[in-house]
């Protein structure tokens, strides 16, 4: 991992074999969609590389489960959980993001 002081947060190096994770900001009232993701390949000295097999099994096989485990929204574009769809129904808003003040960046509805 890399810090990047500018912006306050740390990075995952793309010579990794990790599943990465980015997003979901709460404030109480608003939750941001976040992304849950993986690369085949890497970049390491300026070539691309591809990731070992077994990483990419395992991953592919994470992200089946969790699939499973979540409610496919298409008009959202996203996976929700139940505990957030619930949250949801009960007056929470998904949006796509906040601006540095902390207001959200736009309301994303069904």
């Amino acid at each position: 991992m890399k810090f990047y002081p500018t912006q306050s947060h740390w990075i995952v190096t793309d010579a990794s074999e990790v599943i990465e994770f980015s997003g979901c900001e709460y404030d109480g009232n608003t939750l941001a969609i976040g992304r849950f993701y993986y690369q085949n390949d890497m970049l390491i000295d300026g070539t691309i590389w591809p990731k070992r097999k077994e990483f990419i099994e395992w991953a592919d096989r994470v992200f089946r489960t969790t699939k499973k485990l979540l409610h496919r929204s298409k008009a959202l574009d996203a996976y929700i959980g139940e505990g957030a769809a619930k949250w949801r129904l009960n007056g929470g808003q998904f949006v796509s993001g906040f601006r540095q003040a902390g207001e959200p960046v736009h309301a994303v509805d069904e």
